[in-house]
């Protein structure tokens, strides 16, 4: 069994101060680095509306402006 323990504020300081600044720089890049991937939009790729793909699509909406076929996953504008 494991048990996580938060640290305070006052015990994060004492711990970070006895950490090297180089080290300190190194732990920001890479915490500013997995919050930046964790938080990037995700490229969607519109869907070609021109019926080439042999689907019927079964269209739900994702959010205020894209919908997703339920089938093959094409994402396109709501209203077209």
């Amino acid at each position: 069994m494991i048990q996580v323990i938060e640290m305070t504020h006052s015990e994060k300081v004492e711990m970070y101060q006895m950490v090297e600044k180089s080290r300190l720089i190194e732990m920001l890049i890479e915490a500013n680095n997995v919050i930046n991937r964790l938080t990037e939009v995700k490229n969607l790729r519109i869907a070609d509306v021109s019926g080439s793909l042999p689907c019927h699509h079964n269209y739900i909406q994702k959010d205020t402006y894209w919908k997703s076929c339920t089938h093959c996953g094409m994402i396109t504008p709501l209203g077209q």
